[in-house]
């Protein structure tokens, strides 16, 4: 089993959210926590993130209703994941 943690820093009015791990139903309820708190837009740093299920989709969402979302820097397992349900508009330009 892979671990899991999120990492939260403000700077200069904008979150960041550094994601390790696995996200799934199991860890989301950590990654809820981390969250608590946090409003408007987040950056989810995702370049740590090995594996994300629907829960931590689910979470994706919900952040991107409430203020806005940017998926930075996704493994090529996550992106595919992404793309497979049309969330990859979330995912940062590289271009």
């Amino acid at each position: 089993m892979s671990g899991f943690s999120a990492s939260v820093e403000r700077q200069n009015g904008s979150t960041t959210v550094f994601l390790h791990g696995e996200l799934d139903m199991a860890t989301v309820p950590q990654l809820e926590r981390a969250l608590d708190g946090v409003e408007g837009a987040v950056v989810f740093d995702c370049a740590e993130l090995s594996f994300v299920d629907s829960s931590g989709l689910a979470v994706f969402s919900r952040v991107a209703r409430n203020g806005g979302i940017t998926l930075r820097n996704p493994r090529s397992n996550v992106r595919r994941v992404l793309e497979a349900v049309a969330l990859e508009h979330m995912v940062e330009s590289t271009t």
